[in-house]
């Protein structure tokens, strides 16, 4: 069996501060200019807590957690009554850190309003991040029961039975999100990995439904580079991961595939430590890297600079057997 990297890149799911669907940037200008709004507006209007509020929100999207911070705190000082001023609190502890603090924040927005779905939500999601599952179906049951359609609710139901080895309530749960809402892209993408992972064709149905979502997304190219590479289905595998550096020509685990399958598949050493030496020089510590550039030169008859790569690929990572045992095959020390 052919050696490869196989890295799944994770997809955030914990208090999200974007949308779960994929969608372009707001243009700077235009954002720059709904600040400008919100700030005279509240010169003229210093009292009016919902532009507080709203500005609140405004830093959370822009990640400016202390200026979020003081605006939701400021919004509440002026109207301590309105539930979701809490929620967006809840946000901005959290990205402070502050978990209980997030807590009691989220359980003051439920007892001003008991059917308050996006508080519910975010303490599943906050029990999720602590990994309390029986608390986290307990809310988003609260969730389904306020709106059966809410798609997020399943979503997160699908990454709790993940987590907890579920993988058939997972899927169930998933597949019921996108039923709900057929472009909910992350849904897709964890829905590919569970099939990944049993090496199931499935996958490449869902990676591809991911990029009809979103046609550049690097994390679904990637994935189903892996997938096609884990069944040596070597040139649709470079097809993937040469899409993927069209996007971002420094994305160091495309190029090292792309070298892996030069050197494994393709006989073509030089052209592997070509791209290798791209991937070393967007990540020196890459060791994987230093690893393969070495077998490249091994198969070229080249030892020293062999020897010296492999000899690199230690120095990353001492504990590297493959590494060793080169070097012992090599005469060399390491």
């Amino acid at each position: 069996m052919k050696r490869f990297l196989f890295i799944i890149l994770t997809i955030s799911t914990l208090f999200s501060l974007t949308c779960c669907k994929d969608k372009k940037n707001e243009n700077t200008q235009n954002t720059a200019d709904k600040l400008e709004q919100l700030n005279a507006q509240i010169n003229k209007e210093p009292k009016n807590a919902g532009l507080y509020y709203t500005r609140a929100n405004y830093y959370l999207q822009a990640n400016e957690i202390i200026k979020a911070y003081e605006d939701i705190m400021q919004a509440i000082k002026l109207d301590d009554k309105k539930s979701n001023y809490y929620v967006t609190q809840s946000s901005v502890f959290l990205a402070l850190g502050k978990v209980q603090d997030c807590n009691n924040a989220l359980q003051k927005a439920i007892e001003l309003d008991a059917k308050n779905e996006e508080a519910f939500l975010k303490l599943a999601e906050l029990n999720l991040y602590l990994k309390d599952y029986n608390r986290t179906y307990e809310n988003l049951s609260k969730v389904i029961s306020i709106n059966d359609l809410n798609a997020k609710a399943y979503y997160l139901k699908g990454f709790a039975k993940k987590e907890e080895g579920d993988t058939a309530n997972a899927v169930k749960a998933f597949r019921k999100c996108i039923d709900i809402e057929p472009d909910y892209f992350k849904a897709y993408m964890e829905l590919g990995y569970l099939y990944l992972s049993v090496n199931n064709k499935l996958a490449v149905d869902y990676f591809n439904s991911a990029l009809n979502v979103s046609a550049q997304n690097i994390d679904a190219l990637y994935a189903l580079g892996m997938y096609y590479l884990q069944n040596e289905q070597i040139q649709d595998a470079l097809k993937e991961f040469e899409a993927i550096l069209r996007i971002n020509p420094n994305y160091t685990n495309a190029l090292f595939n792309i070298g892996l399958i030069n050197n494994e598949y393709l006989k073509n050493h030089t052209k592997a430590i070509e791209y290798l030496a791209k991937a070393i020089k967007f990540e020196p510590t890459y060791a994987e890297a230093y690893y393969e550039t070495g077998l490249a030169y091994e198969r070229l008859k080249d030892i020293d600079n062999a020897k010296t790569f492999y000899h690199s690929a230690l120095e990353q990572k001492p504990n590297y057997p493959e590494a060793e045992e080169a070097l012992k095959r090599l005469g060399g020390k390491h």
